[in-house]
Protein backbone atom coordinates (compact mmCIF):
# COMPACT_ATOMS: atom_id res chain seq x y z
CA UNK A 1 0.00 0.00 0.00
CA UNK A 2 1.09 3.52 -0.74
CA UNK A 3 0.99 6.15 1.96
CA UNK A 4 -2.13 7.58 0.29
CA UNK A 5 -4.00 4.36 1.11
CA UNK A 6 -4.16 3.11 -2.46
CA UNK A 7 -2.84 -0.34 -3.32
CA UNK A 8 0.62 -0.50 -4.84
CA UNK A 9 0.80 -1.48 -8.47
CA UNK A 10 3.70 -3.79 -9.22
CA UNK A 11 4.37 -4.29 -12.89
CA UNK A 12 6.65 -6.93 -14.35
CA UNK A 13 10.13 -5.46 -14.86
CA UNK A 14 9.82 -5.22 -18.65
CA UNK A 15 6.45 -3.44 -18.39
CA UNK A 16 7.73 -1.14 -15.64
CA UNK A 17 10.57 0.05 -17.87
CA UNK A 18 8.12 0.49 -20.77
CA UNK A 19 5.83 2.65 -18.64
CA UNK A 20 8.84 4.68 -17.45
CA UNK A 21 9.95 5.11 -21.05
CA UNK A 22 6.46 6.26 -22.12
CA UNK A 23 6.29 8.79 -19.28
CA UNK A 24 9.78 10.11 -19.98
CA UNK A 25 9.09 10.33 -23.70
CA UNK A 26 6.20 12.76 -23.14
CA UNK A 27 7.42 14.56 -20.01
CA UNK A 28 8.35 17.71 -21.91
CA UNK A 29 5.25 17.78 -24.12
CA UNK A 30 3.09 20.88 -23.98
CA UNK A 31 0.06 20.16 -21.85
CA UNK A 32 -3.34 20.64 -23.42
CA UNK A 33 -5.38 23.54 -22.07
CA UNK A 34 -8.77 22.68 -20.53
CA UNK A 35 -10.61 24.01 -23.61
CA UNK A 36 -8.45 21.84 -25.87
CA UNK A 37 -9.22 18.78 -23.75
CA UNK A 38 -12.96 19.53 -24.06
CA UNK A 39 -12.60 19.69 -27.84
CA UNK A 40 -10.54 16.48 -27.88
CA UNK A 41 -13.24 14.66 -25.87
CA UNK A 42 -15.89 15.75 -28.36
CA UNK A 43 -13.69 14.75 -31.30
CA UNK A 44 -13.28 11.30 -29.75
CA UNK A 45 -17.08 11.11 -29.44
CA UNK A 46 -17.34 11.62 -33.21
CA UNK A 47 -18.56 15.22 -33.31
CA UNK A 48 -18.00 17.55 -36.26
CA UNK A 49 -16.63 21.06 -35.72
CA UNK A 50 -20.11 22.63 -35.86
CA UNK A 51 -21.42 20.21 -33.24
CA UNK A 52 -18.41 20.89 -31.01
CA UNK A 53 -18.89 24.64 -31.37
CA UNK A 54 -22.58 24.35 -30.48
CA UNK A 55 -21.95 22.11 -27.46
CA UNK A 56 -19.20 24.35 -26.09
CA UNK A 57 -20.89 27.65 -27.06
CA UNK A 58 -17.85 28.79 -29.06
CA UNK A 59 -17.34 29.62 -32.72
CA UNK A 60 -16.25 27.10 -35.33
CA UNK A 61 -13.13 29.22 -35.83
CA UNK A 62 -12.27 28.75 -32.14
CA UNK A 63 -12.81 25.00 -32.54
CA UNK A 64 -10.49 24.96 -35.58
CA UNK A 65 -7.85 26.90 -33.64
CA UNK A 66 -8.04 24.50 -30.73
CA UNK A 67 -7.80 21.51 -33.06
CA UNK A 68 -4.71 23.04 -34.67
CA UNK A 69 -3.15 23.43 -31.21
CA UNK A 70 -4.13 19.88 -30.23
CA UNK A 71 -2.56 18.41 -33.38
CA UNK A 72 0.62 20.39 -32.82
CA UNK A 73 0.96 19.62 -29.12
CA UNK A 74 0.26 15.90 -29.56
CA UNK A 75 2.22 15.53 -32.79
CA UNK A 76 -0.91 14.07 -34.39
CA UNK A 77 -1.55 13.81 -38.12
CA UNK A 78 -5.32 14.28 -37.94
CA UNK A 79 -8.32 14.36 -35.58
CA UNK A 80 -8.56 10.59 -35.27
CA UNK A 81 -4.87 10.28 -34.51
CA UNK A 82 -5.21 13.01 -31.86
CA UNK A 83 -8.09 11.15 -30.21
CA UNK A 84 -6.10 7.92 -30.16
CA UNK A 85 -3.06 9.68 -28.66
CA UNK A 86 -5.31 11.33 -26.07
CA UNK A 87 -6.73 7.96 -25.07
CA UNK A 88 -3.31 6.27 -25.03
CA UNK A 89 -1.75 8.98 -22.86
CA UNK A 90 -4.71 9.15 -20.49
CA UNK A 91 -5.60 12.74 -21.42
CA UNK A 92 -9.13 11.55 -22.11
CA UNK A 93 -10.84 8.31 -21.14
CA UNK A 94 -12.90 6.00 -23.29
CA UNK A 95 -15.98 6.75 -21.19
CA UNK A 96 -15.49 10.48 -22.01
CA UNK A 97 -15.98 9.72 -25.68
CA UNK A 98 -19.41 8.14 -25.08
CA UNK A 99 -20.98 11.30 -23.66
Amino acid sequence: MHEDGLPSLKLPEHEESFVSYQLAEHATDDALAPGEISVLRLIAAGNANKQIADQLSITEETVKGRIKNILSKLGAHDRTHAAMIGLKRGIIEFSDSKE
